[in-house]
């Protein structure tokens, strides 16, 4: 039976107008906004002790935020049985095989931890080409119209900027790590990397603007076709690639991850929260009593604040930050299919 023989008002808003605004499409300018005040306002260099342990306030802050939305994922994966039981193994197998080999191993920790850097770039990519993807659903559009040219669009305007901007160093930071184990490779490639950036820019450049000449012009042909343009796709990618150029490409490593990590984690909250209420006041017998959903609420950021602080300024030890390595594989990992957009589960 088609839709079209049960008719219903579609919101082409995620959330609401209010929230899709304010902490999904135009989080990357609010943190954007953020990061020059800090840098303008001469606080950049402010240092924090707390836990024993001196750092830098604003890269401790955005590590404890960027932490605490690595474990919501867990709400969903763990917390949600209908998903839970998709991927039992993956859910469970998986990362217990993964803490024994990085506790065995120590070349196996370092890969893990060089890995997850690259599935971090995809995953952030792919948030930004997922919330694309809903926005195109909810305007009536078919999943499957334009996916790949919103994939390659997603990944040009998040990992392009790093190739090409002085980020890249700190990106591939990890590499030399390997010669703890007598493995030069990585640190060798990590300095061809380095050398041949100017090309890769250049290339990205050039190809970057014949990608997106390209794009617009499918699009054009997809309109012609009966596609309808939603304006918060629009404005997202607009929003993203400004913020993205502007610090993967010309800002200090650490202001660009405050900037960045900070915007999707705060794109994060929302969504999990807005798909997870119901099942999360259900498991905890809160449906229908005063005040569920504030208690819901903090029965949820609790745990995720809890794991951030622990990571930012706690896990000091080789089996801790492997726990925090950890998360955040298995965050970037889930998202990838405990999110689709083509099997409804969005």
């Amino acid at each position: 039976m088609s839709d079209r023989s049960e008719p219903r008002f579609v919101s082409v808003y995620i959330i609401s107008p209010f929230v899709d605004h304010a902490l999904i499409i135009w989080a990357p300018a609010l943190f954007l906004i953020v990061g020059a005040v800090i840098s303008f306002s001469g606080q950049a260099g402010l240092t924090t002790s707390f836990g024993g342990h001196e750092q830098s306030f604003f890269y401790a802050w955005a590590t404890a935020f960027t932490l605490a939305h690595i474990f919501a994922v867990f709400f969903r994966t763990h917390g949600n049985r209908e998903i839970f039981k998709l991927f039992p193994l993956r859910f469970v197998a998986v990362p217990i095989a993964v803490f024994v080999g990085m506790q065995a191993s120590q070349a196996f920790w370092i890969f893990i931890a060089v890995v997850i850097i690259g599935m971090d770039v995809w995953h952030s990519s792919m948030q930004t080409f997922g919330f694309g993807r809903i926005y195109d659903k909810r305007a009536g559009n078919d999943a499957e119209v334009g996916r790949r040219l919103d994939m390659g669009m997603a990944l040009l305007t998040y990992a392009g900027p790093i190739l090409a901007g002085v980020a890249l160093a700190e990106h591939l930071v990890r590499l030399p790590w390997f010669e703890r184990v007598g493995l030069s490779g990585p640190s060798d490639f990590r300095i061809f990397a380095l050398r041949h950036q100017p090309a890769v820019t250049w290339t990205l450049v050039i190809g970057g603007a014949a990608y997106t000449l390209f794009y617009l012009a499918a699009y054009a042909r997809l309109v012609r076709r009966g596609y309808r343009v939603p304006k918060q796709k629009v404005l997202l990618y607009l929003v993203l690639a400004l913020a993205s150029i502007w610090t993967w490409g010309f800002d200090s490593f650490g202001q660009a991850y405050l900037i960045m990590e900070s915007f999707h984690a705060l794109q994060y909250f929302p969504i999990v929260w807005f798909s997870e209420r119901r099942n999360l006041l259900s498991r905890l017998r809160l449906e229908g009593r005063r005040f569920a959903n504030a208690w819901g609420f903090v029965a949820f950021i609790a745990p995720c604040a809890a794991f951030g602080v622990w990571s930012a300024f706690f896990a000091t030890s080789d089996t801790a930050v492997g726990i925090c390595f950890l998360a955040e594989g298995l965050h970037y990992w889930y998202d990838g299919f405990i999110w689709s957009v083509r099997r409804n589960q969005v």
